[in-house]
């Protein structure tokens, strides 16, 4: 059996137990489902392993776990006792710390480790391809905890696309540059599970014919909160109140998210011309770019979830991947460095662009009016 197939298996499986053991389907952190509304029992799945997260208290995740040994039990599956951690603040999950329950950081060790075996590198001038690429997916596994980084790598990718994979060869400066940038902002790392949303809802575009354009809408973080649930989930995208027709919508196959503003109750907060003709992918991560950049001016932005509109779906999966093959990695390495230096989660959800409310900004019609509150 292929390992592909063995995993599906065992996934499958383990989230029929979970089922079996009363945890939700609604209540799993995954990224092709909403993200669950309530932290008092939420679990993950991965292949045949299950961590259950409580924000409820003491004692909560044990009773999980206790159903959970119970249905292993009862279906004859065998687990490994050893692996078990119950009601623990601090623990390691997938290979990631889990500290005082506010913190995801790498291991100490492991981040220990990263550093000798660059430093070899560096030193030695020579590895396989081999070698580098299990360096580097070390480093991306921990990537995935701050996204933007993963648009420091490259040419790196070149070298480990060789075909001698077990060849000694010169390391390019190229290389040794990027696992060097890697290693050094690899402080960013810890992610802090308590960053509060920002309550504001923002929203950016471009256009060919005139440039950029942003609009907020200000509101409760509790409304913000409940739309970053839809961000970047398979196929979903937002709708106004009011907003496209219902045969529009067929046309998408993913699913329609009603939010309870309209176009009038965002206000623009910028609208510029653009200096370069560019296509219009670049240009819209150029909009994105100017949005953060203004978002930063304010001290009082950092440090939080931020929850962006977009209509390029591809702008927002490059942004949501963390890196491109093409002339968008340029980009998302600026975005990277603002979001990075300023603290921010960015939550990127899909707007049609009749429903974008920087369309108009971004044509060079720029709307002036105070964001509404919205409940």
């Amino acid at each position: 059996m292929g390992f592909s197939w063995s995993s599906y298996i065992a996934q499958e499986e383990i989230l029929d137990l979970c089922k079996h053991a009363g945890l939700a389907q609604d209540s799993f952190l995954a990224c092709d489902c909403p993200t669950p509304s309530s932290f008092d029992l939420v679990a993950a799945a991965a292949t045949d392993d299950v961590m259950i997260f409580s924000t409820a208290g003491a004692g909560v995740t044990s009773q999980a776990a206790a159903r959970l040994d119970d249905a292993f039990t009862s279906r004859g599956a065998v687990r490994n006792a050893k692996k078990d951690v119950n009601d623990a603040l601090c623990a390691t999950c997938v290979g990631v710390d889990l500290v005082d329950g506010f913190f995801l950081d790498i291991p100490a060790a492991r981040y220990l480790a990263l550093i000798v075996t660059f430093l070899f590198l560096h030193c030695r001038k020579k590895a396989s391809p081999k070698h580098v690429q299990q360096l580097l997916g070390a480093l991306q596994w921990f990537d995935l905890l701050v996204r933007p980084k993963l648009s420091v790598y490259s040419d790196i990718y070149s070298f480990t696309g060789l075909p001698n994979v077990n060849t000694l060869m010169q390391l390019p400066t190229a290389v040794l540059g990027e696992l060097a940038c890697s290693i050094v902002l690899g402080i960013f790392w810890r992610c802090d599970l308590r960053r509060p949303f920002l309550q504001m809802l923002g929203a950016t575009d471009a256009s060919v014919e005139y440039g950029f354009g942003a609009s907020i809408l200000k509101t409760s973080e509790q409304y913000v909160r409940q739309v970053a649930r839809w961000a970047e989930k398979q196929g979903a995208f937002i709708l106004m109140d009011g907003g496209c027709a219902p045969a529009e919508q067929l046309c998408r196959s993913g699913e329609a998210h009603r939010l309870e503003a309209s176009l009038n109750d965002f206000s623009d907060v910028f609208s510029v011309r653009r200096k370069h003709p560019a296509h219009i992918n670049v240009l819209e991560g150029e909009a994105f770019i100017l949005f953060l950049r203004w978002l930063l001016r304010s001290r009082k932005h950092h440090s939080h979830r931020v929850v962006i509109l977009v209509d390029s779906a591809v702008w927002l999966g490059a942004a949501a991947k963390g890196r491109s093959s093409s002339q968008l990695n340029r980009l998302l390495r600026r975005m990277a460095a603002l979001t990075m230096a300023g603290d921010l989660q960015l939550h990127l959800i899909l707007v049609p662009s009749q429903e974008n409310p920087s369309d108009a900004p971004s044509s060079g019609r720029r709307r002036k009016r105070s964001a509404k509150e919205t409940c």
